[in-house]
Order: C-alpha cells, then structure tokens, then sequence
C-alpha cells in the first residue's frame, strides 16, 4: 500500500512540475510572437535638435548644407566683395573701379596737346591741379582737332588767372568733358605766363 502512496505521489510531482514549464514556455513563446512592447514617452533627453542649415565655418568654406545635402553656394555676382561696389554714375571719374590716367601741364604762352584724340571717345577730366604765375597770366582746358585743338576748339575749363607770385588752381570732381573724337589742350597766355600742374582723366 506504501510503495502504491509514494508512486502517486511522485507523479503528482512530476505533473505539476511539467505543467509549470509549459506554462513558462508557452509565456515565453507569446512575448516573442508578439514583439516588444512599444517605447513611450518624448524624445531621448540630450538629443541634438535638427538643422537645416551647417555651421558658420562650412558656409563659409563654400558649401551649402540644407537639409544636411552639400550643395556648392551660390555665386553673388551683384558687386559684393569688390574693393568697390559697382557704380551706375555714366561720369567715369565717380566710378572707383575705373582706372585714371594723368597727363602733366607745363605751358609758357603756348597751345599744348595733354590728352590725344580717339576715334569714338571721350576725354573725362576727373581733376587738376598746380600753379599758374605771371602778373597777367592765363591757363584754360580747351578742345578740339588739329594740332594743340587748332581746329573747333571749345573751352572746357573756366580760365585761370596767375600772378607774379603764381596762384595755385584746382579742381576735382569730374563734370569736364570733351566731345566724341577731340583732345584735350592747355592754353597759356599772357607775356609772362608759366603754368605748370597735373590733368588726372579717363579716356573711354
């Protein structure tokens, strides 16, 4: 009867035994079918907000980042990073990008060529400077063809008077301009008149 009670036992044993890890195996075999359980809650603390546009020093170095896509940057073509801007003054002498030239003065009683002509320009006279002496001397700008604007010649500048000490004159601004196709010449009169000085023009 005893050897009877002992094998019931054990097998009550054994079954219970048996049903909790199938009942462990069948938990198991449920959560891999179904997955994790999703992640709730914001965004991880500490994360890098997004930007649409690089840094400072990658724009600078000429790239584009939007949208983290290298891009090469646009070219501004609209004057900017020039020593000067660009100008739409049609008087060359207030356009700083244009080059000036000089021709000197240096006149006794005389007609002299400063600047030749060029078929289809113009002389711009931007500035003029230096002294003219003598007690009844003369220094104007004129214009023309010719030897020293012999022919048609028009005065360009106001005239200039010396004296026995020698008056400086100047000028600066632009505003004297000779027609399409004529020179430019210094006239000096007077019995005693010497000029001397610089034409600062641009010829185009």
């Amino acid at each position: 009867m005893n050897k009877i009670l002992t094998a019931f036992r054990w097998r009550m044993s054994f079954t219970t035994a048996l049903a909790g890890v199938l009942s462990i195996g069948l938990s198991g075999f449920a959560l891999a079918a179904g997955g994790p359980a999703p992640l709730t809650g914001g965004p991880i603390s500490g994360a890098p907000a997004a930007s649409s546009s690089g840094t400072e020093a990658q724009l600078n170095a000429g790239y584009d980042y939007t949208n983290s896509v290298k891009r090469p940057r646009a070219v501004d073509t609209s004057g900017i990073g020039l020593e000067h801007p660009p100008t739409t003054d049609p008087d060359p002498c207030s356009n700083p990008n244009v080059a000036k030239s000089s021709a000197i003065i240096a006149a006794t009683n005389s007609s002299s060529q400063l600047v030749a002509l060029a078929t289809g320009k113009k002389v711009y006279v931007c500035g003029m400077s230096g002294v003219v002496s003598g007690a009844a001397g003369t220094l104007k700008l004129t214009t023309g063809t010719g030897t020293a604007c012999a022919t048609g010649g028009t005065d360009v500048s106001g005239l200039y008077t010396g004296s026995v000490g020698g008056i400086p004159f100047s000028h600066t601004g632009g505003g004297m301009t000779t027609p399409v196709s004529q020179e430019l010449c210094a006239i000096t009169a007077g019995g005693s008149v010497v000029a001397g000085g610089t034409v600062s023009y641009v010829q185009q």
